[in-house]
């Protein structure tokens, strides 16, 4: 009876196939990370509106962010006038709104990993990707940015990288 019973729900599609014998199946999860952020040191985090945010780690990490993992219409974020991450928030298409809560968010995570992590507000720069350009010859992470979409001044919260960093062991 139980044979039949585990029959009848396989024909009614309520169970899915046995895995191959032969094929052994790895003990370790794969990365919920797309393949073209992996090897990249980016700090990894989602906003209160479901955008994916990431943040380099390094001058190497922003690097790779900005010439290999972001789209051109995704948004980079930066703190003006220093030393800092590059952050990217990611659209889905190119005419995706994002939400202004998103935005301050995102400036918020650019500032704390900036010369601004001291302070209780500074200004950060928001462009699209396409707008921000490598520097030939200059360091590693050293940009030059055509077309500023605007300056955002938000509050810099330190627990807000608690509370939307994602655990994704990158």
């Amino acid at each position: 009876q139980a044979l039949r019973r585990e029959l009848d729900d396989a024909r009614a599609g309520r169970i899915g196939p046995a895995a191959p014998p032969d094929k052994q199946l790895s003990p370790v999860a794969p990365s919920p990370l797309p393949a073209k952020y992996r090897g990249i040191k980016v700090g990894t985090y989602r906003s209160s509106d479901g955008f994916l945010i990431l943040r380099g780690r390094s001058a190497q990490a922003n690097h790779q962010l900005l010439t290999k993992a972001a789209s051109p219409f995704d948004y980079w974020l930066h703190a003006q006038d220093g030393p800092g991450a590059h952050v990217v928030v990611r659209r889905d298409f190119p005419a995706q709104e994002v939400p202004e809560r998103t935005i301050q968010e995102a400036a918020a995570l650019a500032a704390l990993a900036s010369h601004l992590k001291m302070a209780d507000r500074g200004d950060v720069l928001l462009c699209l990707v396409r707008d921000v350009r490598t520097i030939k010859g200059a360091n590693l992470g050293m940009v030059g940015v055509d077309k500023v979409l605007r300056t955002i001044r938000p509050v810099i919260d330190p627990d807000l990288e608690v509370r939307l960093r994602l655990d994704m062991g990158s």
